[in-house]
């Protein structure tokens, strides 16, 4: 029906035997892609008729031709249906079966699939906002980043003024070492007094 080559062999309804060298032959049963260049050959008959003027015999004749062609082309379709009644009906059993299960399923799990897309659009909705806020954050960095290379601040000058830095290394290299001090000679630094 829909185009697929199948081979479909009928017994003998005389009861003979054939020879071994007997040639079959066979008839190619229309599908659908048949209907369609039939009826696409009527589109292109009738289209003649008004194409351009034509003598009233012409149209007449070709009127015919796609009458014709009309016939011919609503007998293909009776045939394919006639031909395919059994494919027919179990393709339609098997939809309505289909449908029915799939209705059947989409009933039984009606809240679960309400909840999964109430879920989906608060997970979206989430995302977004997310989004925002990561964005916003973003915006944010590149803004303290762009006052930090542009500005004068301390921030500015602890990253590009080598002196600065230079000055907190001594300054914390002097710390270390009085700290090493403090813990070898407390006395030095400290006095406890008891009362």
């Amino acid at each position: 029906m829909m185009g697929e080559k199948r081979i479909a062999v009928y017994p003998s309804e005389t009861g003979k035997i054939s020879s071994d060298d007997f040639v079959y032959e066979g008839t190619a049963a229309g599908g659908i892609a048949d209907l369609v260049k039939k009826f696409s050959d009527i589109v292109d008959k009738a289209g003649v008729l008004f194409d351009g003027e034509h003598s009233a015999d012409k149209v007449f004749a070709d009127f015919h031709s796609v009458s014709d062609s009309i016939k011919v082309f609503i007998n293909s379709i009776n045939n394919l249906i006639s031909e395919n009644k059994e494919e027919l009906t179990e393709t339609l059993t098997s939809l309505s079966s289909v449908s029915s299960e799939l209705s059947e399923i989409i009933g039984e799990n009606k809240g679960n699939i309400n909840e999964t897309f109430v879920k989906t659009k608060e997970i979206a909705d989430k995302l977004d906002r997310e989004i925002d806020k990561a964005s916003q954050i973003m915006s944010q960095i590149a803004e303290i980043s762009d006052e930090i290379k542009s500005g004068d601040g301390s921030a500015n000058k602890f990253i590009y003024d080598p002196q600065l830095y230079e000055d907190l290394r001594n300054s914390v290299n002097s710390l270390d070492s009085l700290l090493k001090d403090v813990k070898k000679n407390p006395k030095k630094y400290l006095e406890l007094k008891v009362f």
